[in-house]
């Protein structure tokens, strides 16, 4: 037997929201939405790590098309 720690599998909205350089809030928008795999045990919501890696590697959440809010307005106008 290895007496080496077990390595964690997922990561807390907190510990996500760190990771990602942005708000508790919006992971927890990204779950609502879809757009971040979770585990619900309860009613603690946990990240699984491969899969957030997977999503960040491939640049969006569950397939969908990623956008930072692209907006039909040039720079400084109001869209139409």
């Amino acid at each position: 037997m290895h007496n080496q720690p077990l390595e964690r599998l997922t990561l807390t909205v907190a510990e996500t929201a760190t990771l990602l350089s942005c708000s508790k809030f919006l992971i927890y928008e990204g779950i609502k939405r879809g757009q971040i795999p979770h585990l619900t045990i309860g009613s603690k919501i946990l990240i699984p790590k491969a899969r957030l890696v997977e999503m960040v590697n491939n640049g969006n959440g569950n397939g969908r098309a990623t956008s930072a809010r692209a907006s039909a307005a040039p720079e400084g106008g109001l869209a139409k």
